[in-house]
């Protein structure tokens, strides 16, 4: 009797616990029936790709900077080495494809794969017909269904525009205030970069000295003069400070390297590597097996400047030549003459903006480096009243000998 109502208590649990089956899947089943994808071969990419694509996050969201940013950073030197700018880490992010494994890249929504072989640069046509196609595949390899193929990224997302010089000089400031708070950690700075340009590195570095104290809100009288010129030596390159990071870090936002200070050459050791290295040298001649081998103590001292070209990854936009600056404003280049400003870097170009800046009357329009001949307006005036004169005349006697 007791069983018979055990049996008859438990149905109602049981009927309950089968209608639950039916209208509630396990989470844990409905995501694996959701990635998982039958196939008969290797599935290694694609799971990778749905690893790392499977944040809510990762939508298709083309006008999402932070997103575009989250691509290219999947991007390394290791597994996407040695391609052209057509195919730069920015390029593959502007239409939706992350890098997830060596020359392999995978759309973070249709989660289409691609691999990227090209043949070696020296086969010339081989080479330019295999970057054609991959360029067009960027587009192309998609699913049928997915929007990146029509809708990429923004071009302003892979370029630095220069029409807007005020944001440019705002922009600029803003890297020379943060760098200003490492002072004390500034690495020692290759300023040879500037040897090419028309005016000396020492009137450019001065200039921009000049124009940065004068715009900071607060005074920096500890700060020596060859620490404000690497200040604005990186800041002119685009390097600033990594946001919410205490350690000495700086980056580049374009390409997104990051360069800890502290493993470049101090201004401190730059001024003791001559005599600790004829030190070194007349120990290595006189005993070469007391204690730690020299080489490796000349290692240790001799470390290498910060270079704040290149530092930058080769298809950054700040030191690769500038193919889209069609702006009006940068057609002629004020310091060089040029009629084309496309033919320069961008880090020339933001340089020439903030020389005219901060000395119109020497590097603006009237400057002598141009090298143009500009006509006074009264001149120009006459000039005109001798055109119209010889047009009038011209017609009245065209006139008189008609009649």
């Amino acid at each position: 009797m007791a069983a018979s109502q055990q049996r008859v208590q438990s149905k109602p649990r049981r009927i309950k616990t089968l209608l639950s089956s039916f209208l509630r899947k396990d989470p844990e089943q409905e995501r694996v029936t959701s990635t998982s994808k039958p196939s008969d071969g290797d599935n290694s990419d694609t799971d990778k790709c749905d690893s790392q694509s499977s944040k809510p996050s990762v939508t298709v969201t083309p006008l999402n900077k932070e997103n575009f940013l989250q691509r290219v950073d999947t991007y390394s030197t290791s597994t996407w080495f040695a391609k052209p700018l057509e195919l730069s880490p920015l390029q593959c992010a502007r239409y939706g494809w992350q890098n997830i494994d060596v020359d392999t890249l995978c759309c973070v929504s249709c989660k289409e794969v691609l691999y990227v072989s090209l043949p070696q640069p020296w086969q010339k046509e081989e080479y330019s017909s295999a970057c054609d196609k991959v360029r067009e595949q960027l587009q192309s390899a998609h699913g049928k269904i997915c929007p990146w193929s029509g809708s990429p990224s923004p071009d302003s997302f892979v370029t630095i525009s220069m029409a807007n010089h005020k944001d440019q000089i705002f922009q600029y400031q803003q890297r020379v205030t943060q760098l200003v708070g490492f002072f004390t950690s500034l690495p020692c700075v290759e300023f040879s970069v500037l040897k090419d340009q028309p005016v000396e590195s020492s009137v450019v570095l001065k200039c921009l000295t000049d124009f940065s104290k004068g715009r900071l809100d607060t005074t920096r009288e500890q700060i020596t003069d060859d620490e404000w010129n690497i200040v604005v030596m990186m800041a002119l390159f685009g390097w600033q400070k990594k946001h919410s990071h205490s350690l000495p870090i700086v980056m580049c936002e374009c390409c997104r390297k990051q360069a800890g200070l502290w493993n470049y050459a101090s201004r401190e050791t730059n001024l003791e590597t001559v005599e600790n290295t004829e030190d070194i040298e007349s120990d290595f001649k006189t005993d070469k097996d007391d204690g730690e081998p020299p080489h490796k103590r000349i290692k240790k001292i001799k470390q290498s400047s910060f270079n704040p070209a290149t530092e930058h990854r080769p298809w950054c936009p700040w030191i690769c030549v500038n193919q889209a600056s069609a702006d009006s404003k940068l057609q002629k280049s004020p310091l060089r003459g040029d009629t084309e400003a496309s033919n320069h870097p961008l880090w020339q170009s933001l340089l020439e903006i903030l020389l005219c800046k901060a000395d119109p009357s020497k590097f603006g329009s009237n400057s002598p480096l141009t090298n143009k001949v500009q006509t006074p307006p009264n001149n120009a005036w006459k000039a005109v009243r001798r055109l119209v004169s010889f047009w009038q005349s011209s017609e009245i006697s065209t006139k008189t000998g008609t009649t």
